[in-house]
């Protein structure tokens, strides 16, 4: 599929209602408790066929659109954390490393706390291993100030890579 329809379909998905938020629970084995979640996205067409991610993430990544995504997920997760009011949980989105170089990204993600009139501490950002190892200097400097600005940051995947325990210390995350 060309790059441009791919985008062209992403953003009809989007006005369609195709693309969808999808809650993974992350359990706190240690208060016995579900903790928090990940915002995942999927793709489900009016036939009711699931496009996966690796289908289309990949190609919008390579071509730096993948932000469209992105932001839109994390929209769905403030919606839903405003939904949930005093049951809600920390909802973590995953962002990647081309927002790293979005010198917005802060006043963005501010933004969509405010208009949904939701804690900040409960839109957490993700960052998967490959971006860190990937541009690791950019990634913890941008890490450093989503970390200033009352985000948390975690690492998705992590182990999934070649990355080691050692430059977790470089990462507030």
């Amino acid at each position: 599929m060309d790059n441009q329809i791919l985008l062209e379909n992403i953003i009809a998905a989007i006005e369609n209602g195709e693309l969808q938020a999808y809650y993974q629970r992350q359990y706190n084995a240690k208060k016995g408790v579900v903790g928090g979640a990940e915002a995942l996205v999927r793709w489900v067409k009016p036939d009711g066929t699931i496009v996966l991610p690796q289908d289309f993430i990949p190609i919008l990544e390579e071509n730096g659109q993948l932000s469209v995504v992105d932001w839109f997920i994390a929209e769905e997760a403030c919606k839903t954390i405003k939904l949930l009011k005093s049951r809600a949980v920390r909802i973590s989105v995953n962002f990647g490393r081309e927002h790293a170089h979005d010198s917005q990204f802060i006043e963005k993600l501010d933004k969509l706390v405010e208009t949904y009139d939701i804690d900040k501490s409960l839109l957490g950002v993700e960052i998967t291993e490959s971006d860190v190892a990937t541009d690791k200097q950019d990634v913890i400097e941008w890490v450093n100030k989503i970390v200033a600005a009352g985000y948390a940051v975690s690492i998705d995947d992590f182990g999934s890579g070649m990355s080691s325990l050692s430059f977790v210390k470089d990462v507030p995350a």
